[in-house]
């Protein structure tokens, strides 16, 4: 993720400090009270599962755990809605394949 644009607006916020969760084993730096999906989009990240029957990429749609199209896996917990599941330090979050993965 080096070369990549930080996409969150940073004129006058304080965050807090920083840390570290997992996408897919890279790491992605988020701050508290920032959910996932909106950490990933800030790394220019939008695809959270594929389709198991066509293959087709789903990623963040309404942003308020409705449509569930933002759905992946988060340690271990498969069909976690991360537009609404706040980052924490050290979490695994992978893309998920179907709807649920048993």
């Amino acid at each position: 993720m080096n070369n990549k644009i930080n996409l969150r607006l940073n004129n006058d916020i304080y965050r807090g400090n920083s840390f570290v969760f997992f996408y897919n084993e890279i790491p992605i730096v988020s701050f508290k009270g920032e959910t996932i999906s909106g950490a990933l989009l800030a790394n220019e990240i939008k695809i959270c599962r594929i389709t198991n029957k066509i293959n087709e990429s789903r990623g963040f749609y309404c942003g308020m755990g409705t449509c569930w199209e933002c759905t992946m896996i988060v340690n271990d917990t498969h069909s976690v809605r991360t537009c609404i599941t706040l980052c924490k330090p050290g979490m695994k979050v992978k893309t998920q394949i179907g709807n649920r993965i048993d």
